[in-house]
């Protein structure tokens, strides 16, 4: 049988290898919810570089003299087109 010095020492080992294991799992986890989020702003960046080469194409459409042409064009054949 253990005498009450063991059943201490064997009592603190355990206590002792629980609070190692929760330590090690903590980190295990801030680790990957890292990674994760390292993940995520990289996905988000290149939806954001994608979407602001978007804008630019717009834009130097929009900004385009044939284009404008085109656009008062329509915007003359319009009233035509509900008169007659």
């Amino acid at each position: 049988m253990l005498s009450s010095t063991g059943f201490v020492l064997v009592l603190l080992a355990l206590i002792f290898g629980f609070v190692i294991v929760l330590r090690w799992q903590s980190l295990r986890s801030k680790r990957n919810h890292h990674e994760r989020s390292s993940e995520e702003i990289d996905r988000v960046d290149r939806e954001l570089s994608e979407l602001r080469e978007r804008v630019k194409t717009l834009e130097r459409i929009v900004t385009d003299d044939r284009y404008r042409l085109e656009r008062e064009f329509d915007n003359l054949e319009t009233p035509a087109r509900r008169s007659g």
